[in-house]
């Protein structure tokens, strides 16, 4: 199963171009036995809510191995000060049960104890801090153990867990034709060595599609009126994504 935001859902593109579609093509093709990757991903929604959907489908699907989308606008996807301002009530992928940390554990929130969350009218575009940035110091530690707590969570559940740079400045236009290319460096370079950090921590692969992209031009993996990844991107990110699981050995003990 992948859990993502924007660049793993999507919109823009058919379903046959969705690296979830050429992730299972790859590993199909060098297993040699049928592979079937399902896609949980909203544009706005960060890994603390997909627990909702985890815990909803983990006893229907058989989900080996959980691929975790992490990205540069965690702090938006993922704090609830943060999320729940920008979005405020969405019946369709409503709040739901999420994850909190409140500065001593890690707890999840039920619907019914998140009803101050749930009353609030979304305020569209907000402003908000980059992972790893010196911006972010005071909410990094919340992202942090968070992720500590779903990562170990889904380990307890037999799950395989791979780490995916699945955003890196995008939400803020640093993948547009004319943005500033030291402000995307800058962006990547506090995103991964964040994550580098916590990758060792966890003893859990990370996957990083953008290494790729940097050597591409910025526009052939982005659409110019969206920046968001094009076809190009997801099937950059699918064929990354299938070598780590291949050299993994991850089928060998799922």
């Amino acid at each position: 199963g992948i859990f993502g935001a924007a660049n793993i859902q999507g919109a823009t593109l058919g379903i046959d171009a969705h690296v979830s579609k050429k992730l299972s093509e790859h590993l199909e093709l060098s297993l040699k036995k049928e592979v079937n990757c399902w896609t949980f991903a909203h544009e706005n929604m960060g890994f603390t809510r997909y627990i909702s959907w985890y815990e909803k489908v983990k006893d229907d699907l058989s989900l080996d191995i959980i691929i975790l989308g992490v990205g540069a606008d965690e702090i938006l996807r993922s704090h609830a000060d943060f999320w729940s301002v920008h979005e405020g009530v969405n019946f369709e992928y409503a709040p739901g049960d999420y994850l909190h940390w409140d500065g001593r554990s890690v707890q999840k929130v039920t619907r019914s104890k998140g009803a101050e969350i749930r009353l609030r009218k979304g305020q569209g575009d907000i402003d908000f801090p980059l992972l790893g940035s010196n911006d972010a110091a005071k909410y990094d530690q919340y992202v942090q153990e968070c992720l500590k707590w779903f990562i170990s969570s889904l380990q307890q559940d037999g799950r395989k867990v791979i780490l995916l740079l699945d955003e890196c400045g995008e939400r803020k236009g640093l993948w547009g034709p004319e943005s500033d290319a030291a402000a995307r460096e800058h962006c990547y370079l506090d995103a991964v060595n964040w994550l580098k950090k916590l990758q060792q921590e966890l003893d859990v692969p990370l996957v990083n599609p953008y290494e790729v992209f940097f050597q591409q031009d910025s526009v052939s993996v982005h659409w110019q009126s969206a920046c968001e990844w094009n076809y190009v991107a997801h099937r950059i990110a699918s064929k990354v994504l299938a070598d780590s699981i291949i050299d993994g050995n991850f089928f060998d003990h799922a």
